[in-house]
């Protein structure tokens, strides 16, 4: 009974973030994108434990894909010298990253007390990676200007 309150709470704050993202949208201060959107929709088709964790999974390869991307462009924009340390900065943050998602593992997702925390785990990561994607994308605006 406890597994299931912890899963219904679950899902409604899912609903509720996703009602504060839909509103703020609306109301043009923030825009959602395609990756959000793909994964609300993803979660709306299945809300069960394993189902949300795919769709999060999904998500984090997106944004990893999107990572490359952004910094492919970037690095075609620098000079030597600042490609030089954007290369050390980005290899600086794959590490973190990695470092980060073993200790994910290591104190949220391995918890005994319910499948809910690799729910949480995995947003966790999806939420590290969405910030870097983010970053990146401003920070390629910035360059380009």
């Amino acid at each position: 009974m406890k597994k299931i309150l912890i899963q219904i709470i679950f899902i409604l704050l899912i609903v509720s973030i996703s009602f504060v993202f839909k509103t703020l949208a609306s109301s043009d201060k923030l825009e959602q994108d395609a990756i959000d959107v793909q994964l609300e929709k993803c979660i709306e088709k299945d809300y069960s434990t394993s189902g949300m964790n795919k769709c999060v999974y999904a998500a984090i390869d997106a944004r990893l894909e999107q990572i490359s991307i952004y910094s492919n462009m970037i690095k075609k924009e620098l000079s030597k010298e600042q490609f030089t340390v954007f290369v050390e900065a980005q290899k600086a943050w794959e590490h973190y990253y990695e470092i980060e998602k073993k200790l994910i593992v290591e104190t949220v997702y391995n918890k005994e007390e319910g499948t809910i925390h690799t729910n949480i785990a995995a947003g966790m990561l999806q939420n590290l990676a969405k910030q870097r994607a983010l970053y990146l994308k401003s920070y390629l605006y910035e360059v380009k200007e």
